[in-house]
């Protein structure tokens, strides 16, 4: 039977202590006490973790597939075990003497600044170390931190290297603190290997085990590399001799020359021009939202699993590493690229029209900012499930470029929505589609560029207008509206279909109250402020009345800026349903019925 722990209750793996009061911790480190100080925890705790319970014989091993084939073998610490592990981590990010060719599990570092300062350059030579954790044990870390920069003391030392390492006395692949004791260890490596770069006139980072030298002479140094007359590359003596003499050995498998007519990498990102994914990555992830768009979520995640070697991937776990590589291509090529825009608005979109059947549902949106409304749920609610059939989420695909809104039937075979969502978008591969939740399929419908949708750009009304020819049109019935100008502090509801929240099937209602009337600078026309800050996609829907009459269409957001005397705000702006009247017949579309 294994041996009773303590009867006190365990600290959370979180430091309360400020970062300079842990600095100051760490220098005085002397004795046992002080480690479990510095870690807010009972001494007793301390020596039940790593003595008593032996919790470093009790790490659970797995596999997990890597990106470009093989499997990684990660080692995870017991609960107690981690909890110290977890504390140590921030101990160590906060006291670490960071040399500036190290960027891997550091603070404000990542693959990309470590890819950086190669961009452009000649030559790169890529080389990894074998073994790279496991070579590392507790002798290594007990030395390493009673010498210079930290100095602490022996005993304090050896317990520090007890928690990060295993029963075997080696470093885990999977720990928490496994990382930043690595980059503690590989300090002086780094200044050899700065050293030499200087002497070769190269440049010089590390990405944990991945060492990468540049240069912009047309040929690199053999104390670095060495071409064979095969075309084989190895690594230069010097280099092997400055490494090995570090206790760390060169993967000879995984030693790399490129230059600038190849396609040079740098931790998985092209470096030739700027930092950037690969094709490949992109051409991967297209797929992958190019089969959840047509196959579903739950196919598409099956056949992720069979590619990526990953055994039953659930749909909440596709949808994960999909938006996760959408944020790491935002991360290298910015949010304003088309590329990375075009496929983010995709995935968004497919998300929020492929979820299964909810219920028709009221709520406020929890950002909303309402001020003291008193809200009635129950006389909405009649008021949405009669006009539900007649609101439709709206598709608009330019191309590759896919995004939405919100429409509702108008009457004589017209969708009424805001004209920024149908602006421009008279191109021949233009398909505008109103899903109606009546209906499984949605309408085919044809745009004429003569109509409002057009019209609204020249004068300024963001007014848009779809013509739809179908016989299933009869089962829609035509919301009714009232050209009046509502009164400030009357209660409103809009309706639409947000696509960052939930969608296709389930319709929301954001309800708030007419904060202001303004006026539009270039039509003259009044608009109507709302207390409610407007979800995407909402844009086109309706603006009802507590009678269920539409009043206006839900248009934009507006934040206004501070000023001395006001702070910013921010409020959504709807169009008056009474800016019909003043447009000409000949601005709508006939349909012969």
């Amino acid at each position: 039977m294994p041996a009773e722990g303590p009867a006190f209750s365990v600290s959370p793996a979180v430091l309360r202590a400020n970062d300079d009061t842990i600095r100051n911790r760490f220098a005085l480190l002397e004795t046992r006490r002080d480690v479990a100080r510095l870690l807010e925890v009972k001494l007793r705790f301390l020596a039940w973790v790593l003595y008593v319970r032996r919790e470093r014989k009790n790490y659970r091993s797995f596999s997990i597939p890597k990106s470009r084939g093989g499997v990684r073998h990660i080692s995870a610490p017991p609960k107690n075990l981690s909890i110290l592990q977890i504390k140590l981590a921030r101990v160590l990010q906060i006291v670490f003497d960071r040399k500036p060719s190290a960027h891997g599990f550091i603070r404000g570092q990542s693959i990309l600044t470590n890819a950086i300062p190669h961009v452009g350059q000649r030559i790169v030579l890529n080389i990894d170390l074998a073994d790279f954790f496991p070579t590392i044990h507790v002798g290594r870390i007990a030395a390493t931190l009673q010498a210079e920069p930290y100095s602490i003391g022996k005993s304090a030392a050896e317990i520090l290297a007890q928690i990060c390492c295993m029963d075997c006395g080696r470093l885990p692949q999977g720990g928490p603190t496994s990382p930043m004791i690595s980059n503690i260890v590989c300090r002086s490596l780094d200044t050899s290997l700065q050293r030499l770069a200087s002497q070769t006139r190269c440049v010089y980072t590390r990405y944990a085990d991945d060492i990468t030298f540049s240069t912009t002479a047309p040929v690199i140094s053999k104390k670095l590399a060495v071409v064979a007359s095969d075309g084989t590359v190895s690594a230069g003596e010097l280099l092997k001799k400055v490494i090995e003499k570090h206790n760390f050995e060169i993967n000879r498998s995984k030693v790399r020359l490129s230059n600038r007519w190849q396609r040079q990498e740098v931790t998985g990102l092209t470096v030739n021009e700027f930092p950037n994914v690969s094709r490949r990555f992109i051409r991967t992830l297209r797929a992958m939202i190019h089969n959840w768009d047509r196959k579903g979520p739950a196919a598409a995640a099956e056949e992720y699993s069979r590619y990526s070697g990953r055994s039953n991937t659930s749909e909440d776990t596709f949808k994960r590493v999909v938006r996760g590589n959408l944020e790491f291509m935002r991360m290298v090529r910015g949010a304003d690229d088309p590329v990375y825009r075009r496929l983010q608005a995709r995935a968004h979109f497919i998300d929020a029209v492929t979820v299964p059947r909810k219920p028709m549902h009221v709520r406020e949106l929890a950002s909303t900012p309402l001020r003291g409304i008193s809200v009635q749920p129950e006389p909405w609610t009649r008021i949405v499930e009669r006009y539900r059939g007649s609101i439709c989420l709206l598709e608009v695909q330019v191309g590759e470029d896919l995004t939405g809104g919100t429409a509702f039937y108008f009457g004589n075979h017209l969708f009424a929505t805001a004209g920024h969502c149908i602006a421009g978008r008279e191109e021949e591969d233009t398909k505008v589609k109103p899903y109606p939740l009546t209906l499984e399929d949605p309408f085919d419908p044809a745009i004429r560029p003569t109509a409002v949708a057009w019209k609204h750009v020249q004068h300024g009304v963001d007014f848009g207008l779809i013509r739809v020819n179908d016989r299933r049109m009869e089962r829609l019935s035509r919301l009714p509206t009232q050209y009046r100008l509502p009164k400030i502090g009357e209660e409103v509801m809009a309706l639409g279909f947000p696509t960052l929240l939930n969608r296709k099937e389930a319709l929301v209602a954001i309800i708030g109250t007419v904060t202001a009337l303004s006026t539009s600078p270039v039509t003259n026309e009044r608009f109507i402020q709302l207390s409610v800050v407007s979800s995407v996609g909402i844009s086109g829907g309706p603006v009802v009345d507590r009678r269920g009459l539409v009043i206006g269409i839900m248009i934009e957001n507006v934040s206004t800026q501070e000023t001395n005397t006001r702070p910013a705000t921010q409020y959504a702006q709807a169009l008056p349903i009474s800016y019909r009247h003043h447009l000409k017949h000949d601005d709508f579309v006939s349909v012969p019925e």
